[in-house]
Formats: structure tokens, sequence, C-alpha cells
């Protein structure tokens, strides 16, 4: 006689479905995503100086291009609000589905732009203007992300699930990085004339196939519980500003270090490596890729190892070795050593901060419960990353350039590590391990 299956069977095959559906959704989403936000980044480091300031120094060019690398960073706490409120209010699905949608268009139109030589001061006006796009639809995506991978797990896997939507980070890092690659190596007048624009464009392809796939995203048990339970907030940014006012500030302090960290190392050293220590932009596209992969094997095993030891002590971990890494790297890559290069950009970045992305979304997502919880976790993430991210290729430059080195800068990212790292010890026990 055949053994009937338990009842339980049937219902946890579809429920499994549902989750790794939702996983890879985020996962791809999210990875799409960064790849159009990042290869912005590898522009503003490498050509956007010749492109839009052609009349500008060397220098000045630099400056003007990480300025606007900086603008989405600026508008990031605003469409965090925004973005966060409608979160709240309607799901995640839909915000996860419009964040994709906003910075493909903005991605592609960038590839469009004519250059200064065509239409004068107006292309990097169009220039801002698409960043701005972009940096809204980034201030929605990474809270959002994290929920749907957060709101699916349970308390035994929370920080390996959490930790996946960041792989997203790295994937989109490595895909830029890699296309950049390929067409950066033209010859100078055709990587100027047409070259630089091939990334971009075909940013649209990437974000066809993410809206298909996040179409079929459904709305988390957790949000769906509040909507049950009538408990959606009119004003969640009211309710987090009162009465999480804490919780915000560890997350904006704890994700600065964090923010600091990966980008000197994923855009600033694009420009020192090429610029100041004589690499080509091949090897530093090279080290970059390199780091990528050290932080999409690093991301996932972080975020079980601090399922096992606590979120917030694995983050502790990140923010520590933080305080040290650039002053390991910068004499790694002044060195000359392509060898160094690789282990210092590369490997010893891409570890610190896999650490700090393993843990990052189970910390800042346990710190609000869930009617608030897009919102606390979205603005205090993105005015974090207005403060320390948004000025900060323009700041590294400027430091660099006025000292004749990287010790200034080294400093600098230190103490905001320090910082990061009181933040984090400030989370406390009871705060750490629940979740409502």
């Amino acid at each position: 006689m055949a053994v009937q299956p338990a009842p339980t069977d049937h219902v946890a095959e579809p429920v499994t479905r549902k989750k790794n559906r939702a996983l890879g959704a985020v996962v791809i989403g999210s990875a799409i995503e960064w790849y159009d936000f990042y290869v912005f980044g590898t522009a503003s480091a490498l050509v956007f100086s010749r492109i839009f300031f052609p009349s500008m120094s060397a220098a000045s060019g630099i400056l003007l291009s990480f300025a606007t690398f900086g603008v989405a960073f600026l508008v990031r706490p605003f469409g965090g609000i925004v973005l966060g409120h409608l979160g709240d209010r309607i799901g995640r699905k839909n915000i996860l589905l419009a964040t994709l949608i906003m910075m493909g268009v903005a991605t592609v139109g960038i590839g469009l732009i004519p250059d200064y030589r065509s239409i004068g001061v107006a292309a990097p006006l169009l220039l801002v203007l698409c960043r701005i796009v972009q940096g809204i639809g980034a201030s929605g995506e990474w809270a959002g992300a994290a929920l749907v991978a957060l709101e699916s797990s349970t308390p035994k896997n929370r920080a390996l699930y959490g930790s996946l939507p960041n792989i997203g980070v790295p994937v989109g890092l490595l895909l830029s990085t890699t296309v950049s690659l390929i067409f950066y190596a033209l010859p100078e007048e055709d990587l100027l004339s047409w070259g630089w624009r091939v990334p971009f464009l075909i940013s649209f392809v990437f974000v066809f196939v993410g809206v298909y796939i996040r179409r079929r995203l459904e709305e988390t048990d957790d949000f769906t519980e509040v909507k049950k339970n009538k408990d959606v907030r009119r004003f969640p940014l009211a309710e987090v500003v009162r009465g999480y006012w804490k919780e915000s500030l560890i997350v904006f302090f704890a994700q600065g270090s964090l923010t600091v960290v990966f980008f000197v190392g994923s855009t600033y050293m694009l420009s020192y490596a090429t610029k100041v220590a004589g690499f080509s932009q091949s090897t530093a596209l090279l080290a970059l890729i390199l780091a990528s992969t050290v932080l999409i094997a690093t991301i996932p095993l972080v975020g079980r190892w601090a399922d096992r030891i606590g979120y917030a002590r694995g983050f502790l971990v990140s923010t520590v070795a933080s305080i040290f890494l650039f002053a390991a790297v910068f004499p790694m890559v002044d060195s000359g050593s392509t060898v160094l290069l690789f282990l210092g950009a590369g490997v010893l970045f891409g570890v610190v901060a896999g650490i700090g992305f393993g843990c990052q979304s189970a910390l800042f997502g346990v710190l609000f419960p869930a009617r608030v919880r897009y919102t606390g976790m979205t603005f205090s993430f993105q005015l974090s990353g207005a403060v320390f991210g948004g000025p900060l290729p323009l700041v590294a430059s400027a430091l660099v350039d006025s000292n004749g080195s990287p010790w200034a800068l080294v400093l600098c990212i230190g103490l905001v590590a320090v910082v990061g790292s009181v933040a984090t010890m400030a989370v406390s026990r009871k705060a750490a391990s629940t979740w409502t």
C-alpha cells in the first residue's frame, strides 16, 4: 500500500517555490539596478571629464565628474522618504518594479546624451538630470529588495536570506566592470566618440529582463499581515522619527562606515590607480572585477555565519577591519605591483566590504517593526549615503590632490569606521533578536 504524504508536504513545496522565486527576483533585479548605478561610476572615473567637461583642466574635470556621481546620493534621502512611505503603505512589490524602470530609463538616457562639443552646457545638465532619476530609483531599491528577502526568512536563516539581495551589488559591479573592460579597451578616439555609450545602452536589455521577473513577485507575508491587521500607518516617517530615532541613528552611522569603504574601493580607487599610481585602465578594471568576485563569494558565507554569532557582532568585524583597511591598500597600490594591486584593491577590499554586506540587511531590518520597516531602513540608509557617499569621490580626490598622498584620506576613512563601530556596539541584544 502506497504511503500517502503528510498534508504539510502539499503546502511546503509551493511555499518553497514562492520563497525561491522571491529571492531570485530580488537578486537578479538588484544586480541589474546596480549595474545601472555603477556603470556611471566607472565612466565618471575614466571618461566623463573628457566627454562633458573638456574645457576644464584634467584635475577639475575629474572633480566635476565625481560631483555628478555624487548628485545621486544627494537626492536619495528625498526619494527614500517618498518610496519608503509608499512601500509601507502599498507594499514592497510595486515599489521594486518602479525603481527598476526608473533606473533603466535614466541609464539608457545617459547613453543618448550628446557630448559637450555638440550641445554645450546642456550636455552636463542632462547628465545631472539623468543622475537624479538614477538616485531616486536607487533610493528605494535596497530596502525593498532586502525586505522581500528578510520577510521570506525564518529566525535561523535571516542573515543569510537578507544577504542575498546584497549579492546584486557586486554582481552589478561585476557586470558593469566587465562590459566597461571590453569597451574601454577600444582606441581612445572610438571610446570617446561611441564606445563609452554602449554600457549604458545595453541596460535596456537587462531592465527588460528584470521587469519581466519582478512582475511575478508576490507581496511579502509580513506586509500582508500588516494590512490584514489594519496596522498600515498613514505617515510611517512620523512614527520612525518619534519612536525609532535611536535605531535610525544606528543605521545612519553604521552604514556610513560601509558606504565609505565600498565607494572608495569601487569608484575612487579606479581613478587613483590610473591617474596617480600609473596603472592602465584595463588593469584597474581587472582589480575591480576580482573585488566583485570576492564580494559575491563572501556575502552569503558571512550571512550564514552571522546567523550563528549575531548580526551586530558580524557587522562589527567589518567596521573594525575598515579602520585599518586602506592603510594597507593604498601602499599596495602605490607599489606599482599588479599582484599587490589585485591583493589589496581586489581581495582585501572585497573581504572587508563583503563582511559588512553579509550582515547589513538583517541588522538594520530587525531594528524596525514591519509597519514602518521600509521607511525606517530606507530613510536612515539613504540619508547616510547622502552624507557619507555623495561627496566621497570629490572629497577623496581633493584630499589626495592637496596633500600629494592618500594619508589624509586614510585617516578620514578610519575615523568614520570608528564611529560606525561605536554605533554598531550600541545595538542592544534585545533589539538585535526581535522581529515584529
